[in-house]
């Protein structure tokens, strides 16, 4: 299966391949809240499991990306606005 064939699906379901025009919200309301949630989470799962300091790593230091990004998705065709989430993320 190569690029044919995933254009032909994409006719078929009324999509078109589209670049992202507007970026979704940067951070939610409650943001504060769940960062402090998250973090708590993280230190009590790294006291009752005994994990060492020095294997809990921080995402931001490994220049890696976890879930792959790109400046395109999939819309219906015709669409005047196409959302597509962390589209400025470096």
């Amino acid at each position: 299966m190569g690029k044919s064939w995933a254009k032909s699906l994409m006719q078929r379901m009324g999509f078109s391949r589209r670049r992202a025009t507007k970026t979704s919200r940067k951070m939610p309301q409650d943001y504060e809240l769940q960062r402090r949630r998250f973090l708590f989470e993280i230190e009590q799962l790294v006291y009752k499991k005994k994990i060492p300091d020095d294997m809990v790593l921080n995402m931001d230091q490994t220049a890696v990306r976890m879930v792959p990004t790109a400046n395109w998705t999939m819309a219906p065709k015709g669409s005047k606005q196409v959302p597509l989430a962390a589209v400025d993320d470096k």
